[in-house]
């Protein structure tokens, strides 16, 4: 489901940033000669029908008919605008369904294309430019140290044991500093750790060209600058 939302949200993005000829001439808008409209309404369509089934299975666990985390009440943002009830003549006494589609469509339009062109910018910009990323890995090395997972916190801190999560009280949701993977606070997410998220490829990980063959750097404009060709690089 999440490839699938965001081949919708980075599709809706591609054709609204596509050159309209109904734009110029407005008296051809009705014909859609293009196909624009056709194919931004299908992206759209899809991905707010995806959003529309993570609201109706929260909806379904609300109501009893499937349990999760043993019972324990959720209480996020979808939980909060499913349970909104309007006190004043200006708003609803509840929020819809596709009003609440729609909203949480829109978060995931918000961060969905620039978080991930960031970091493949950064990237770029990086391997392209060799020196450089060997004086970032360095730098870290020296701040961060090649160790960077705390012994104070946890037991074996250098082995890989995600089991080591399963019955512990840790809130990953910014309550206890042992695991903070999407920040604190009511506006957490992935841009407040970007610098994390980029600090943490290049310090855990050997990144290399694929092939031998220099990065195109070409700029492509939609609703934000993308490359031209995708950036294909492995690691180590």
């Amino acid at each position: 489901m999440g490839s699938e939302l965001f081949t919708g949200v980075t599709g809706f993005f591609h054709w609204i940033s596509e050159p309209n000829i109904s734009d110029v001439f407005s008296w051809l808008k009705p014909f859609d000669l293009q196909g624009l409209k056709r194919n931004m309404d299908k992206d759209l369509g899809n991905a707010l029908e995806i959003v529309s089934g993570f609201i109706r299975e929260r909806l379904e666990q609300k109501q009893g008919k499937q349990q999760e985390d043993g019972g324990k009440q959720r209480n996020d943002l979808l939980d909060l605008l499913l349970e909104f009830e309007g006190k004043g003549d200006d708003e609803p006494e509840k929020l819809s369904q596709h009003t609440i589609s729609v909203f949480c469509l829109e978060l995931f339009f918000a961060s969905a294309d620039t978080v991930s062109s960031t970091i493949e910018w950064s990237l770029a910009e990086l391997l392209h430019t060799p020196e450089k990323l060997v004086r970032v890995k360095d730098e870290m090395d020296m701040i961060v140290g090649r160790n960077r997972r705390d012994t104070e916190c946890w037991n074996d801190s250098l082995s890989f044991k995600h089991e080591r999560f399963l019955g512990s009280n840790i809130d990953y949701k910014g309550q206890d500093f042992e695991l903070i993977p999407f920040g604190a606070g009511r506006r957490m997410c992935a841009h407040r750790l970007l610098h994390l998220i980029i600090g943490s490829l290049l310090h855990e990980l050997d990144w290399e060209r694929k092939d031998s063959t220099t990065i195109d750097m070409t700029e492509k404009t939609r609703s934000t600058i993308w490359k031209l060709e995708s950036l294909k690089i492995i690691y180590q």
